[in-house]
């Protein structure tokens, strides 16, 4: 026969685990944005995909409200005139607006229109989710997609048979994942590494990284963009969390022409859906994600 007294308290141990897992509750909400062009070069597909994002954005502001972080910095200079020294000093400030609120599932996204007026686009667009109240502030990561490994600054244009690195810092330990959703709907795991078995990329507070570099990591697998059309869009998504989880469930590909393994993947509806589970679980969690443009070369 079963104690009780171990019973119940099984039972309470129970109720309070299932207490402490309770999150924040997720909300679905909605809105429409126009979105106006300043780039003359600025294709139709881009202008939509800037007014999706920016829709999203606004949702999150309207419904939660916003953050406004200021960085500010002094530069002092030195100059002679005839014999004379002089110092001046400059100052800036720079302003950034964080929505208090975090999007988890697109719901529904649509173009209600897109037109030119022969320099610049007009974009009305309408998207509804699921999102939730950001209840602390997000780990400061930083991220930078470049070209070449000695660039610093991130890149979003890219040509046929470039080579993608990623930059990444962190001010704590952590899990890290990167994904590239492609023009065919297809989410392929960059980060880890296809060979890898945890499911996860750890990586060590306060170190800077540069992944997919096989100078840096001799393990690492390299990564080359590439396209047979004119121009197309890849999204790239980085995801990172003081907590450790896991790699969404993916699929091997074959290997290149070198014999070399290449990025696993999966439909882009399966990775979002690990996505929305994963943010609803884990209230740290930061994702990141870049759209690049990818041409063919002249």
């Amino acid at each position: 026969m079963k104690n009780p007294i171990l019973l119940l308290f099984a039972i309470l141990l129970s109720c309070s685990t299932l207490l402490a897992k309770s999150k924040t509750p997720v909300e679905t909400i909605d809105t429409e944005f126009t979105y106006q062009s300043n780039d003359r070069n600025e294709s139709q597909a881009q202008a939509e995909k800037i007014a999706i994002e920016r829709a999203k954005q606004r949702a999150l502001e309207i419904r939660f409200g916003v953050s406004m972080n200021a960085t500010t910095m002094v530069t002092e200079s030195e100059k002679e005139d005839n014999g004379t020294y002089s110092t001046s000093s400059d100052l800036y400030i720079n302003t950034e607006s964080i929505p208090l609120g975090i999007w988890i599932r697109t719901l529904d996204e649509k173009i209600l229109s897109s037109t030119h007026n022969g320099e610049f686009w007009t974009v009305s667009v309408y998207v509804k989710g699921e999102a939730r109240a950001r209840t602390k502030d997000p780990v400061q990561i930083q991220t930078a997609f470049i070209n070449n490994t000695h660039d610093r600054d991130e890149r979003a244009d890219y040509y046929d048979h470039d080579d993608l690195f990623l930059r990444f810092l962190s001010p704590v330990d952590g899990a890290l994942c990167v994904y590239l959703i492609d023009e065919k709907y297809m989410a392929n795991c960059l980060l880890p590494y296809a060979d890898n078995t945890t499911g996860y990329q750890a990586v060590e507070g306060n170190k800077e990284y540069l992944f997919f570099s096989a100078t840096e990591d001799r393990n690492a697998q390299e990564i080359t963009l590439g396209t047979q059309e004119p121009l197309i869009y890849n999204t790239l998504y980085v995801i990172f969390s003081p907590n450790t989880f896991t790699k969404a469930a993916d699929k091997k590909q074959k290997n290149n022409w070198r014999n070399e393994p290449t990025p696993r993947y999966l439909p882009q509806n399966d990775f979002f859906d690990w996505l929305s589970r994963n943010q609803v679980i884990d209230e740290e969690m930061v994702v990141k994600h870049t759209t690049i443009s990818i041409r063919q070369r002249r």
